[in-house]
């Protein structure tokens, strides 16, 4: 949720894509929802590196496609980029490398720029 909070304070909008708008719980729950998703998708990505860029390339036009359904602007992305980043330097704190730190901004940028690709279809 670190992530989440981070991303709120980034772009407040965000807010309304997971419910705020329509209470505080219903906001928190829908926000439960997404980090539990967001993890596994990245777990399975990351599993899924090397032979399997096709399925990896399928899952992440099904979430596109689940974005846009949703109304998710790709104006968004960023924000979401920099808080996760925000949220491995918390956890990682000083142990999190320059190469490291890198190595996510260009995983979560390739993972975007596919998810944004297909909202924008």
């Amino acid at each position: 949720m670190v992530a989440l909070e981070r991303l709120f304070e980034l772009q407040p909008r965000a807010k309304k894509v997971f419910g705020y708008d329509q209470g505080e719980d219903i906001g928190k729950s829908h926000a439960t929802v997404h980090a539990t998703a967001f993890a596994g998708l990245f777990d399975s990505v990351f599993q899924m590196l090397g032979p399997d860029l096709e399925f990896i390339e399928d899952i992440l036009r099904q979430v596109g496609r689940r974005h846009k359904s949703m109304g998710v602007s790709p104006s968004f992305f960023p924000y979401m980029g920099q808080a996760l980043v925000h949220a491995v330097e918390k956890y990682l704190g000083k142990s999190l490398t320059a190469e490291q730190r890198i190595a996510w901004e260009e995983v979560y940028d390739s993972i975007s720029n596919e998810i944004v690709k297909n909202i924008l279809q």
